[in-house]
């Protein structure tokens, strides 16, 4: 006898003569080499097999073969099968054979049987079992039964759940509905329907703000940026407005660079609204593509006027270089492309956002520069020269020569002075505002002497003079105005044939000339050969003016002038003017301006103060 793997073997029944039981062999050792020691066969009534699928419970009806290689039966329920042989011709037969090309069912006594087969590795035996078709059936049947009996339990959870969840949803759905406009809402019963068409509008709504905010933005960008420069940011979120507007950050040094048309009264007259508008685009766009390489912003404050705002990391030192590069650019093309020239200034570095105001006022400040440099000029505060003298004296000279020229009726004389007075101011004098200032002290001077001749001088000018001459940008438009217009006008209406006229004119020059003398009424008569009764009736008839309240009127003007224009101590004024104590000067001067000479001067007066 040869054992498999030096294990246990099954002999089935009938394998030798007259061997009706099952037997197990087994070698002793169980395991050995070359050939064992012994056997040990146990005999297995096959009763006893048979009782044991009983006891397996395989189901009604239910069948299982154990077949060896040769196709005997080894193990069955039925005892009488085991050790028999199935026949080469049966269907069960071709199934152990070949169980792949088996696919229909196996019918035994009428009754049909579901085959399925496995065949163990061990012992080469296969086992077969057979399960009655209908019995299959029934429980594919009860299958199909528990899973729709699922499905229907599961399908009714799920109502009970979506009809708890859809009430939970709908509840909040009807209160938004309910707080929704009734016009954007195409039906107030369905609620999702009503969501879904707010959503839609609404995304409409934001696609169309945002289009007008696009548009928008250019002129919110250009009025925060016009805030900053006039200061006016009291409402506004500095850091959100200024990231909003596409400014640096707080943390720069800003510099304000104005460009500036030259002689803009002229060029408002020479150019229609509409060209000028051109320009002034055309102007700006220039501007603001030298500067993009800064990230600049640019704006317009004023008519004629571009300011740009130009933020530096304030690791990175002084812009200032830079910045006069891209000016000198600016002139240079401007004056190439254009009609018209501009005068460029730009401010110191100012930290922060707040520092852009004062940036803004430092360079137009500086811009007033430009009556003493000239046209076309590019001005920083390193081009003002620190050390210009002051000398108010000199110019107050040539002032009063140039008044009497004109009370003498010398018109070239005047013009004379003038061009050397034109010549003076820009040595003599720190910025534009005072040399506005010096002539207008002179256009005053002339109207207060044509005005003391009973002259009206609102109906002597086509246009305000002062509003004339705080237009001009250049010594040389002022000096030709004074010569073309105003001396002219002057000496027109000063000229006379009345001899009563001439002695008043003279007087009243006299008086200029001698307003820190003894102007006694007696005194000024004397030179003209007339008696002090009747010399103050010519003033009268002439002026329109009582002498003593002249004197005393042109005093106070002169002591205006030098409380608004000198440090001249009070009381050194009051010795000058012939008053023999401050108190009575003080009470003069309240009397004719409405406050004291020290209120004057600490309202209007004289600061020793640094032009920029």
């Amino acid at each position: 006898m040869q054992f498999r793997y030096n294990a246990m073997t099954l002999i089935p029944p009938n394998t030798y003569p007259q061997q009706e039981e099952l037997l197990v062999a087994r070698p002793v050792p169980m395991f050995y080499e070359g050939k064992p020691d012994g056997m040990i066969i146990t005999q297995l009534d096959r009763e006893k097999v048979a009782e044991m699928f009983d006891q397996a419970k395989l189901g009604e009806n239910r069948k299982l073969l154990v077949l060896d290689q040769r196709g005997t039966i080894v193990m069955s329920e039925r005892d009488q099968e085991i050790g028999g042989t199935i026949t080469t011709t049966s269907e069960l037969y071709s199934f152990w054979q070949s169980p792949e090309s088996f696919d229909s069912p196996l019918v035994l006594g009428g009754v049909p049987y579901h085959l399925s087969l496995q065949r163990s590795a061990l012992t080469g035996w296969t086992y077969i079992a057979m399960t009655p078709m209908e019995q299959l059936n029934g429980k594919s049947d009860h299958i199909r039964s528990m899973t729709w009996g699922i499905v229907a339990i599961v399908i009714a959870v799920w109502m009970v759940v979506a009809l708890i969840g859809s009430n939970r949803l709908y509840t909040p759905i009807r209160r938004i509905t309910s707080k929704l406009s009734a016009d954007s809402l195409p039906s107030p019963d369905d609620g999702l329907a009503a969501i879904d068409s707010y959503i839609d509008n609404m995304a409409r709504t934001n696609n169309t703000l945002k289009l007008q905010i696009d548009q928008l933005s250019p002129r919110f960008k250009e009025s925060v940026c016009l805030a900053l420069l006039r200061g006016e940011t009291g409402d506004l979120d500095l850091p959100l407005a200024a990231k909003q507007a596409g400014l640096p950050g707080a943390g720069q040094t800003f510099y304000v660079c104005i460009a500036d048309i030259d002689e803009y009264a002229s060029f408002q007259s020479l150019y229609g609204d509409r060209d000028r508008s051109l320009l002034r685009y055309a102007l700006r766009k220039l501007i603001e593509e030298l500067f993009a390489g800064l990230g600049a912003m640019t704006v317009v404050p004023s008519p004629g006027q571009v300011a740009t705002i130009i933020g530096f990391d304030r690791s990175n030192g002084d812009g200032l270089e830079a910045l006069q590069e891209i000016g000198a650019q600016v002139i240079e093309k401007v004056r190439a492309y254009f009609a018209f020239t501009v005068t460029v200034a730009v401010s110191g570095p100012h930290a922060g956002y707040a520092g852009i105001h004062d940036a803004y006022r430092e360079a137009n400040g500086l811009l007033g520069y430009r009556l003493l440099l000239g046209h076309s000029q590019w001005i920083d505060p390193g081009s003002i020269a620190p050390d210009l003298t002051v000398s108010r004296s000199a110019t107050l000279r040539h002032i009063k020569s140039i008044v009497e020229s004109l009370s003498a009726g010398d018109l070239e004389e005047a013009r004379a002075r003038l061009s050397e007075l034109k010549h003076i101011v820009p040595q003599q004098v720190p910025n534009s505002e005072t040399v506005l200032g010096q002539f207008a002290f002179l256009l005053g001077e002339l109207e207060f002497l044509m005005q003391s001749l009973g002259k009206d001088t609102s109906s002597l000018f086509e246009k305000d003079p002062y509003r004339q001459l705080y237009g001009m940008t250049s010594l040389d438009e002022i000096a030709d105005w004074f010569s073309a217009v105003i001396f002219p006008i002057v000496v027109g209406n000063l000229q006379s044939p009345d001899r009563q006229t001439a002695i008043v004119h003279q007087a009243l020059v006299y008086i200029r000339d001698h307003v820190e003398s003894d102007l006694s009424l007696q005194r000024v008569a004397e030179p003209f050969g007339l008696s002090a009764s009747h010399f103050s009736k010519v003033f009268k008839e002439v002026t329109g003016h009582n002498f003593v309240d002249y004197v005393i009127e042109y005093r106070m003007k002169v002591a205006m002038e030098w409380l608004a224009h000198t440090d001249i101590p009070i009381k050194e004024m009051a010795e000058r003017l012939r008053y023999t104590n401050v108190q009575n000067f003080s009470r003069t001067f309240k009397q004719v301006t409405g406050m004291p000479p020290g209120q004057y001067r600490s309202k209007f007066g004289f600061h020793d103060e640094s032009p920029v």
